[in-house]
């Protein structure tokens, strides 16, 4: 994800986040994982200490594309398939990398689903490099699927 961030912020890409954590917690995840300070670089920290209620309802996400001036699209807030299915005729992006807690989940729906986003030191298998497009997620990669899904919303 480093990866991705770095390259989307040299792009002059803003990039926001979406938690429900406290915003005190992210600071210091980012601070650890991207180096001091670097939490300033991102144009919307929203987390959960800040709205009324958090994932899976859609405050978070509101907060965080509003304020990325994206309006009120809501992007996938549940893993349920009926709201994938609504979040697929807006126009948004949804890749999924799994993790342990949440490997058994079915993301069907997802327009993307990736063991790991991989980078040059750890490329994605075979099967995920077809699906991604290459050996790692690029954001070219990221801007043929939003393609793709406003072609699908118009």
């Amino acid at each position: 994800m480093a990866r991705l961030i770095e390259e989307a912020l040299a792009a002059g890409i803003r990039v926001g986040i979406a938690s429900t954590t406290t915003s005190a917690n992210v600071a210091a995840l980012l601070d650890a994982e991207l180096g001091s300070n670097a939490h300033k670089r991102f144009a919307v920290i929203a987390c959960g200490d800040v709205v009324p209620a958090k994932k899976p309802a859609p405050d978070i996400y509101r907060l965080a594309l509003s304020t990325l001036g994206l309006g009120r699209r809501t992007p996938w807030p549940s893993r349920t398939r009926q709201r994938a299915r609504g979040r697929q005729g807006r126009g948004s992006v949804h890749v999924v990398t799994p993790t342990r807690w949440t490997a058994l989940q079915d993301f069907g729906e997802a327009d993307l689903t990736l063991p790991h986003l991989g980078d040059p030191a750890m490329p994605l298998d075979a099967v995920s490099s077809g699906r991604a497009g290459g050996p790692f997620l690029t954001l070219e990669a990221l801007a043929r699927l939003h393609a793709r899904a406003a072609a699908r919303a118009a």
